[in-house]
């Protein structure tokens, strides 16, 4: 009987994350249709793109860019797409001097089929040496946040274990300030 007391309070003691299961699914920045791009304007300043991407759970992925940056961002179903920009991904003095996406790949991770952030490979150049470098940006998918989520961890992806810290921070408590 002491054994199935203490089992039981075990299991209510335990913070409901702690059961949960983490898993990763993924989707390809290649799969997209181009909303606007200079290559279809002879008279822009600068090279740019604007392009909508497959997601996931009903969130369509904007992959934007111009003048050697680029970023993205997440659209629900129902919001409004612009030619000028979907993005609301903010990569910031974290990521360096021109910010861009690095990778093509996007994972997207879910607690108990619960989706609840987004990794993203990231690069700039270093504002004191100008040296390329790389991170693994963590997203925080909150549905009823302005975006849809915000930036929660910036990984250097030169780590070896880069992939694991960034999936503990999509797998943590951490929340959009």
């Amino acid at each position: 009987m002491k054994l199935l007391i203490a089992a039981l309070f075990a299991l209510v003691a335990t913070p409901a994350h702690a059961h949960a299961r983490a898993t990763s699914e993924y989707t390809s920045l290649d799969d997209c249709k181009t909303i606007a791009s200079s290559e279809n304007d002879p008279n822009a300043e600068i090279d740019f793109f604007s392009s909508i991407c497959k997601g996931r759970d009903g969130y369509r992925v904007s992959y934007d860019g111009g003048d050697s940056r680029s970023w993205i961002g997440l659209l629900a179903k129902g919001d409004r797409i612009s030619e000028s920009g979907n993005s609301w991904l903010s990569l910031d003095e974290k990521q360096g001097f021109f910010p861009n996406i690095a990778g093509l790949k996007l994972e997207w991770r879910y607690h108990d089929d619960v989706l609840r952030a987004l990794i993203v490979r990231t690069s700039g150049n270093d504002p004191e040496t100008d040296e390329p470098r790389e991170h693994l940006t963590v997203i925080r998918v909150e549905p009823k946040r302005a975006g849809h989520g915000c930036v929660i961890a910036v990984i250097n992806a030169r780590r070896t274990d880069a992939n694991a810290r960034a999936r503990a921070a999509a797998d943590s408590s951490l929340k959009c300030n």
